[in-house]
């Protein structure tokens, strides 16, 4: 499950400094299905980290096992 459509972002969001008219989002962060409720939220960073942007996600562990 990507984390940032968990979060409820647009699962197609473009996080990449990508100038190609059919642009899409090329970076991600993936958790298993049992635990993708415990995504808080995710996020892209506002700083290139060198042709991509960061993408950043905060779990919330309480009540889980792993």
């Amino acid at each position: 499950v990507d984390t940032y459509a968990a979060a409820g972002h647009d699962p197609f969001a473009i996080s990449t400094v990508f100038t190609h008219p059919t642009a899409h989002k090329l970076d991600h962060l993936l958790v298993t299905p049992d635990i993708a409720s415990s995504v808080v939220r995710s996020w892209i960073g506002d700083t290139k980290a060198s042709d991509h942007y960061p993408v950043f996600v905060e779990l919330d562990w309480a009540g889980v096992t792993v």
